[in-house]
């Protein structure tokens, strides 16, 4: 039962970030097709992606 709870307790905070990832990814493939801005726009949206993350991670260590 620990080992249930102590492994699970990353799984809802670590879908969400791959989910925010995923989702900057089909962005830039969406909304830029030239190979000049997508750096640009990719890196935009991954920064989001990353400060997402880490607001998700935040809140989660907090409320566990």
């Amino acid at each position: 039962m620990t080992f249930t709870i102590s492994f699970g307790w990353w799984l809802a905070p670590a879908l969400t970030s791959m989910l925010f990832f995923v989702l900057a990814v089909g962005l830039t493939n969406y909304l830029e097709k030239s190979p000049e801005g997508r750096g640009i726009i990719g890196a935009g949206f991954s920064g989001i992606a990353a400060v997402a993350s880490l607001i998700v991670w935040l809140i989660w260590a907090v409320l566990k």
